[in-house]
């Protein structure tokens, strides 16, 4: 809006100065041409007993424009009064009581008035205040429903391992000191894998937490992707070969492509474990897991696809949804159904978007089911 805006109560306020006046100076010159008049006829008709006549025509030749000009000021105020109370009462009503209902917490409540004028200005701005309102405290009671989520998701999960570990403890404790050694390296197995399980899901959800705080960062740095996920390579056929499960990997670049990338490799590091876990829970012994990327220099691109149960359908279009759990019946490899935090593929796709990337999910027509995703290196 520019500077030079004329609003409607400018004009109201001029229209009415104006009016006043014109009125004033047609009022003064009428009376004072009446006045003048009958001064004129005294002057040739004089006598001593009019004296006292004379002087007071002199006197409201001089008063009269006073008084004329006082009386019509006062009806020009009053009527100018009246007509800002008709047009801008409503509105400012309005404002009073939207300034009520935010004292009282409530912001459901809309302005009408829209005029082109600054009260227009306000108001439009107090809806848009509600609005912003209205938006941080839905963002505010999301954020607490989530930890409360959180909260309960982990509380369930964290149950298992702790109970596990507990009643390992308990046994160890209870037991003679001659057997506790031989019974200790019975157990050992099943408490470095409650340890681990517990480390994981700590892990999430500080992951979690971390990804939601403004300071979150990227640590990009100049690596040789070739090199990073050979290692990748190494550890996942490794840990494919303990469950019978054969790992296939493949690297596809331009010709002549060599270098380095910017990355925060630790991150990307995290998608693709995260990834892998969730591949191997699911693929039978026998069966194969394998992953694949591409560098053109301007983007890396992964693709990770195992020959398990697949996804089910309808989970295909939620499982990178925070929290969001796979329809049951899906059963690991080991045979057990496993309650996952619904964290690790929310927390794979934010960190891809981190790196300018995006990720996605499809089952396979010959079985199975693949995610790929992309990143841009921070030097591309």
């Amino acid at each position: 809006m520019g500077t030079e805006r004329h609003t409607d109560i400018k004009k109201l306020f001029f229209f009415y100065v104006l009016s006043a006046l014109g009125i004033i100076l047609l009022l003064s010159a009428y009376v004072e041409g009446l006045l003048v008049l009958q001064l004129v006829r005294v002057a040739y008709d004089y006598r001593e007993d009019l004296a006292w006549y004379v002087s007071l025509l002199q006197s409201m030749l001089f008063l009269a424009p006073i008084l004329i000009s006082l009386v019509t000021l006062l009806v020009t105020t009053v009527l100018f009064g009246r007509r800002l109370a008709s047009w801008y009462g409503p509105p400012l009503r309005e404002l009073k009581a939207a300034v009520e209902k935010i004292k009282r917490q409530d912001l459901n409540f809309a302005i009408s008035y829209n005029g082109p004028d600054e009260l227009g200005d306000l108001c439009r701005a107090f809806n848009e205040l509600s609005n912003q309102l209205q938006s941080s405290l839905l963002q505010e009671w999301t954020r607490e429903e989530e930890a409360r989520e959180m909260v309960a998701t982990l509380s369930h999960d964290l149950r298992t391992p702790v109970t596990i570990l507990q009643g390992h403890i308990e046994s160890l404790a209870s037991v003679r000191p001659e057997k506790r050694a031989q019974r200790l390296e019975r157990y050992l197995p099943a408490l470095e894998e409650g340890v681990q399980q517990l480390n994981q899901l700590l892990g999430l959800m500080l992951t979690a937490v971390s990804l939601e705080q403004s300071g979150f960062t990227l640590q990009p740095r100049p690596i040789d992707p070739e090199d990073e996920l050979a290692r990748k390579a190494e550890s996942y056929t490794l840990r494919c070969a303990e469950y019978g499960i054969t790992f296939h990997y493949h690297v596809d670049k331009l010709p002549g492509l060599e270098g380095r990338a910017g990355l925060d490799m630790q991150r990307i590091g995290q998608v693709l474990d995260n990834l892998f876990e969730n591949a191997l829970r699911f693929t039978p012994a026998g069966g194969t897991i394998s992953l694949a990327w591409a560098w053109n220099r301007s983007v890396l691109s992964f693709r990770l696809g195992d020959r398990g149960p697949g996804i089910n359908v309808q989970d295909l279009p939620h499982i990178f949804d925070k929290y969001y759990h796979r329809s049951a019946g899906e059963v690991e490899r080991e045979g057990t159904p496993k309650k996952s935090t619904g964290l690790g593929l929310y927390i794979c796709k934010e960190l891809v978007a981190r790196h300018g990337g995006s990720i996605a999910a499809r089952n396979l027509p010959e079985g199975g089911c693949e995610l790929s995703f992309w990143v841009v290196p921070f030097n591309a």
